[in-house]
Formats: structure tokens, sequence, C-alpha cells
């Protein structure tokens, strides 16, 4: 991989764990406050639990093995928990299925917290994947069959 190519990498993938962490760790410490928001199955504070480790158990993955599929990973832990919390921030849903009404039309310091680590991990996971599909490697200059940047070729013919 190309310098260039491997900086953009890691620099997705710092600024993609930094945005788990902090989407995990806010989940991790809220968690305690919700545990009488229930259904018959599961409460809130198991929600924010698994939301929590899934996204700093993601964070790690990132970090182990940058590749398609933990950006893919990154990215789907980032919008799924906005797309929550914008949902039960801005509509009364109520409970759907085995999920508690977790309706709370309020904003405050953890949420916003929360709301921003997710949303940067989801975008930074989508550079991620951007960054990796581009990851092959250019041409060396010494390569006498490379093409030639704007030059339109490719191989030259042998003949």
């Amino acid at each position: 991989m190309h310098q260039v190519q491997r900086g953009l990498v890691w620099t997705f993938v710092t600024i993609a764990c930094a945005g788990l962490l902090v989407d995990g760790i806010t989940h991790l410490d809220l968690a305690r406050s919700y545990s009488l928001v229930r259904s018959s199955l599961v409460n809130e504070a198991d929600l924010f639990r698994i939301e929590g480790v899934a996204a700093i158990l993601v964070g790690f993955a990132l970090v182990i093995r940058p590749s398609r599929m933990t950006a893919l990973l990154a990215v789907v832990v980032g919008l799924a928990g906005a797309a929550a919390l914008l949902l039960y921030t801005y509509f009364d849903p109520g409970a759907i299925g085995p999920i508690p009404d977790m309706y709370e039309p309020v904003w405050y310091r953890e949420k916003s917290l929360s709301f921003v680590g997710e949303v940067v991990a989801a975008l930074a996971g989508v550079a991620l994947l951007v960054a990796l599909h581009f990851k092959t490697p250019l041409p060396r200059r010494s390569d006498p069959d490379a093409a030639m940047p704007g030059a339109g070729g490719g191989r030259r013919p042998r003949g």
C-alpha cells in the first residue's frame, strides 16, 4: 500500500475508534440510569450496555485489523446508534416488540456526546471504506510497462 494511502487508512481508523470509544463509554456510563425503563424481556440499561460493548469491540477490531468488514461494522454501529437516538428523541414509537419505550425528548451533555461519537464513527467508517477500496498499489516509476499518468497508456504493444 502506498505511504499516503496507509496514512489515510490509519487516520480514518483513529477517528472512527475515537468516535466509537466516546459512544461506548457514554453508553456504559449512562446504563445504570436506565434500568427502570423495561419491557417484559429487556431493560434500557441492557440495551445501553450492548451498544457500549459493541462500539468498544468494533473499535478494537478496527485497530487490530482495519478491513472493509471492520469499517462496515463501524458504520453500522455508528448509524444504528445515531438513528435510535434521533428516533427516540423526536418521535414516540412506544415499545417495539421486546424493546421498551425509550422516548426521551430532551438533549443533555452525555446524549449529545454519544450522538457526536456515533456520527463521527459512521463518517470515518465510510471514509475508511473508500480509502480501503482504493488501496491498490500505485505503479512504480522504475517499471517501464507501467502507465504514465496523463499519457493515456497502459502496457506498450509488443511487436
